[in-house]
């Protein structure tokens, strides 16, 4: 960092031989490390104006700890890395308000795959059947069934006791879409959370439904959408 105070150079250790080192650094194959010395000339020294998005106690403290002010290749690698965070943090935020405002899409075979993961990493065994059918779905056929394996697989990791969870889609006409878990409480209906509501919104804004049914420990999920196959 540059310095307010200006220290004089130290001597070379004693025994150092300035003759010696130079040979064994240009001997065959290794002159080619000085090179650049010979040819490049030094770089001006050059210190640069605290950025304005800098915390005063920051600047402060680096004072504090002997630099007036900071290197310009230091002030330009700050400017470049905070531009990257806020880039970051833009994308991010555009992301968080398509999904809150419905619009951001969803892919239903990287949903399934993603809900398969969970519930591995969670200790559920977990069973997908019939994903391949997935990439025969109109889109919005499978945006809807995409938040309801988002939904429902998230439910069964944080409220059930599962041990086993089993997803399955089958297309005929229409697209039918189930989780079935048997770790739900004796007295819940709903297989816990309360995005359901959402989800049964979802369904019957493109012409589909969500049924729940229980028995016992045994809970299943299950979404039902016009397949609208592509041709």
């Amino acid at each position: 960092m540059p310095s307010s105070a200006t220290s004089a150079p130290s001597a070379p250790p004693r025994g150092f031989d300035p003759r010696t080192s130079l040979d064994r650094l240009t001997r065959a194959g290794r002159v080619e490390r000085l090179r650049h010395v010979e040819v490049l000339p030094e770089r001006e020294a050059r210190t640069a104006d605290w950025p304005s998005w800098v915390h005063p106690a920051v600047a402060a403290a680096w004072q504090g700890a002997g630099g007036d002010r900071l290197w310009s290749h230091q002030a330009e690698a700050a400017v470049r890395e905070m531009e990257a965070v806020h880039g970051v943090a833009t994308e991010s935020l555009a992301e968080m308000r398509e999904v809150v405002a419905g619009y951001r899409r969803v892919d239903l075979a990287a949903e399934l795959a993603g809900a398969r993961a969970m519930l591995a990493s969670a200790g559920i065994g977990a069973e997908v059947l019939g994903a391949a059918a997935a990439a025969g779905l109109d889109p919005e056929a499978q945006q809807a069934l995409a938040w309801v394996v988002r939904e429902g697989g998230t439910n069964v990791v944080r409220h059930s006791r599962a041990a086993h969870c089993r997803i399955t889609l089958e297309v005929t006409d229409r697209a039918r879409l189930s989780i079935g878990n048997d770790g739900a409480d004796a007295g819940d209906t709903s297989g816990g959370g309360s995005g359901l509501t959402g989800l049964r919104e979802r369904l019957e804004a493109v012409g589909g439904r969500l049924e729940t049914h229980h028995q016992g420990r045994d809970f299943l999920l299950v979404a039902v959408v016009d397949a609208r196959i592509k041709a």
